[in-house]
């Protein structure tokens, strides 16, 4: 267990070069504003609406968790959040799939 902890959770970032580190972070941010502008455009009840959002959220934490430089805390916090929410964003698109 100590070792997927210090494997996954403190491994240093693979930085790549910072055109893409910010050019990549624009185009995330570009497509959660782009997602919500169409949820405001959808059927209101449909609940499979929310995906785009779910999806870019999840490139968005995993992005600033393994390509910038933070705190150990920060990091943790954010490798943390990011595996929590692609879990949580899978296990609803799974039960949303199943209802629909």
């Amino acid at each position: 267990m100590h070792t997927i902890f210090t494997k996954r959770l403190l491994a240093e970032p693979k930085i790549r070069s910072t055109r893409f580190q910010y050019g990549y972070l624009a185009f995330t941010l570009a497509m959660l504003l782009l997602q919500v502008l169409i949820l405001h455009h959808s059927e209101p009840y449909r609940p499979s609406r929310n995906f785009g959002c779910i999806a870019c959220v999840i490139a968005l934490l995993y992005h600033l968790a393994y390509q910038f430089r933070w705190s150990q805390q920060v990091t943790v916090a954010l490798r943390v959040a990011a595996m929590v929410f692609s879990n949580l964003g899978l296990a609803y698109v799974v039960i949303i799939i199943g209802t629909e």
